[in-house]
């Protein structure tokens, strides 16, 4: 396998394995070994399940260093020859290949008014364990501090822009066509993303068989309101049915998304050929791009460990106009793309008129409005107990005032967007001809 992504092995002295140890110790990529790996893995055959590869290298650079001819080569290599670590070496040799020429990755981050998360934000892209990259700031015309810090960055690697228009794609698309990299990510003020978020979305895309990358989010620890978002968020009724949400390391490493998706990794082709991000789509742009994906036949991979964390919304109010925008979007991304419309999108408006229902004078209609209302209060104080950091009245109140407000804010913004720019008619026959 070795040898078919890089012929120029065969001259190697130590052949494919000596040659891959060379490149990598060359480049960084393979550590030099710093203890005798060896003899770790003589006395626990098992210790390279937790990190295989790391073991495979180790091991193979401190027993290579004594040899000095192919027998001898041969001769040692038989006893580190561990079928997992050869294994998992073997799946990742193509991605160290490519690192011996990295390609470079523009990192896109929209940021507006959120100087409060932007240091962490920045620190997760320049702590990057992937090292081309240069990142592209576009400050929505912030009113805050965000531009007076921005200012104070001095590395060659980040570029700030200014975006007058004040508007998600606009920030997006006024990055990407700045943008000087093969590929491009996208990484927001709010999110702290781990350290190998950009390196795992390459070396998926470079498989060729996805256009997408992501990973799930995952509600960073708060206090105050926010916690009980984040609580709310880790229950089935806080998810509306999408994938993108993190399931505690319970779920598979890699799953296929919907139009449900959050932030990710792209060739930059493949921006370019869509066009970028839509402009009408000031909420929802990420799902409104993904079924146009979806419609192209493009797949669209999360994984799990390039989960990010992202800051929940700190007050009731500030809950309540984010998910009434993403109610709003979603109804608009339904009516173009019948793809993007879930069942669960159904559900949250029908509640939302059923609660409303309650305070009208027709007993007919009142009545079981008022019984219903009742059987959906009952659900989610059960879901908050369960959901509750430390099951108290005060917690469990907390986590259900939360859920109440992101599925009746979401239904009303989704209602209000049917009336504004016409049902998703396609989507609801997709879904009744679906069953």
């Amino acid at each position: 396998f070795y040898l078919e992504q890089c012929p120029e092995a065969a001259e190697h002295p130590f052949g494919a394995v000596g040659h891959f140890l060379n490149e990598g110790a060359r480049l960084g990529v393979v550590p030099q070994p710093a203890f005798d790996a060896g003899a770790r893995m003589r006395r626990n055959p098992d210790a390279a399940v937790a990190s295989p590869f790391l073991d495979f290298v180790r091991y193979a650079q401190g027993r290579l260093s004594a040899v000095t001819d192919r027998r001898s080569f041969v001769r040692e290599s038989r006893s580190f020859d561990h079928p997992r670590a050869i294994a998992f070496a073997r799946e990742h040799l193509a991605a160290a290949r490519a690192l011996a020429d990295p390609p470079l990755v523009s990192v896109i981050l929209p940021t507006q008014d959120r100087a409060d998360h932007l240091r962490q934000s920045i620190r997760s892209v320049i702590g990057q364990s992937y090292r081309n990259w240069e990142l592209i700031v576009v400050d929505d015309a912030s009113t805050d501090v965000t531009p007076q810090f921005l200012a104070a960055y001095r590395d060659e690697r980040i570029r700030v822009l200014d975006n007058p228009e004040r508007a998600i794609p606009a920030a997006l698309n006024r990055g990407l066509r700045a943008a000087r990299g093969t590929y491009v990510a996208r990484m927001d003020a709010h999110t702290v993303y781990p350290r190998d978020y950009v390196a795992r979305g390459i070396e998926r895309l470079s498989r060729g068989d996805v256009e997408w990358v992501t990973g799930p989010a995952v509600p960073a620890p708060s206090d105050g309101f926010a916690r009980y978002v984040a609580a709310a968020l880790a229950s089935s009724l806080g998810q509306g049915g999408s994938s993108k949400w993190s399931q505690g390391g319970a779920g598979p490493e890699e799953i296929e998304l919907d139009t449900g998706v959050f932030a990710g990794v792209w060739p930059r082709a493949t921006l370019e050929r869509l066009g970028g991000w839509h402009p009408d789509f000031h909420v929802n742009e990420d799902a409104e791009m993904a079924a146009r994906v979806l419609a192209g036949g493009g797949r669209i991979i999360c994984l799990a460990a390039m989960a990010a964390q992202y800051a929940p919304r700190a007050s009731v109010l500030g809950l309540w106009r984010q998910y009434w925008r993403f109610g709003r979007y979603r109804a608009l991304t339904a009516r173009r793309h019948p793809i993007a419309l879930r069942r669960a999108h159904l559900a949250s408006a029908a509640l939302t008129a059923t609660v409303a229902a309650t305070i009208l004078p027709a007993r007919p209609v009142a009545a079981p409005a008022r019984a219903a209302t009742a059987a959906y209060a009952v659900a989610i104080v059960v879901a908050a107990a369960r959901a509750s950091p430390t099951r108290t009245l005060r917690d469990i109140g907390g986590v259900a005032l939360a859920l109440a407000t992101m599925h009746l804010s979401w239904g009303a913004g989704f209602i209000v967007g049917c009336a504004r720019n016409g049902p998703p008619v396609g989507g609801l026959r997709r879904l009744l001809t679906r069953g």
